[in-house]
């Protein structure tokens, strides 16, 4: 299977362009192996608002090389690895073989995505580089 992995660059701006291609490829490691990367912990879909579904959106727990040490050395179980850190992406409704990474939110990612401004400009602009008109 090919993956199609994109990074939405205005919102990785803040990102600097080694993390954000560091991101990039661990994503792909863990579609193309279908096994989480070591800085990636639990992850799933945002359910509000229900517009979410649009897109698919979802976040991964991302976090540093220092707490994945401590998380291995304790053998957390990847749903029991959680940060104030996302990476927030989307996938295309139309063809599930492509995403979108739209944001790292660090920190404060849990107030973040419950901001429902925030969450909707999301949806918007993974819509629009999707072609989704409705």
């Amino acid at each position: 299977m090919t993956w199609k992995v994109e990074v939405l660059q205005e919102s990785f701006s803040a990102v600097n362009v080694k993390s954000a291609g560091y991101l990039v490829q661990a994503f792909r490691q863990w579609l193309n192996n279908n096994k989480l990367h070591k800085g990636f912990g639990r992850y799933g879909r945002l359910t509000i608002p229900k517009s979410t579904d649009d897109v698919n959106l979802s976040r991964v727990h991302i976090f540093d090389d220092e707490k994945t040490a401590e998380f291995d050395q304790k053998r957390t179980p990847t749903f029991h690895r959680k940060s104030d850190a996302y990476l927030v992406y989307a996938i295309n409704p139309n063809n599930p073989e492509h995403y979108l990474l739209l944001v790292v939110i660090d920190p404060k990612a849990h107030d973040k995505v419950n901001q429902i401004n925030f969450v909707i400009t999301l949806i918007e602009l993974a819509k629009k580089k999707f072609g989704i008109t409705w």
